[in-house]
């Protein structure tokens, strides 16, 4: 479990944690998902959809906590973050993302 979740729920570390323990905030949702990706999938092997999927979700989701956000969990070729701080974190989060994905595109379109 990420320490920021341990922080938002003001749980030292995960022993502290009880059924039921939650908490309540204003807090900013982003869904992001790759774009055609079950066509993307059909024209791979099952090796190569495992290995492109965890190639994406591990040059995007460093940029989620770059900006002070949390990737709550992932759902198939879904990230699901929160972002308690501000709405802002949440908006310069997606445009990084938005950048980082033109390079990659950029580089599988070279390949």
């Amino acid at each position: 479990m990420p320490r920021e979740f341990l922080e938002l729920l003001g749980k030292g570390d995960l022993t502290e944690i009880g059924l039921g323990d939650h908490t309540s905030g204003a807090m900013t949702i982003m869904f992001s998902d790759i774009r055609g990706f079950t066509s993307l999938s059909e024209t791979l092997a099952p090796e190569e959809t495992f290995d492109f999927i965890n190639m994406y979700f591990g040059k995007i989701s460093p940029i989620v906590r770059e900006y002070s956000g949390l990737v709550d969990k992932y759902l198939g070729d879904a990230i699901m973050a929160i972002f308690p701080r501000s709405p802002e974190d949440a908006l310069r989060a997606a445009l990084a993302m938005r950048e980082r994905l033109a390079g990659l595109n950029g580089s599988r379109t070279e390949a």
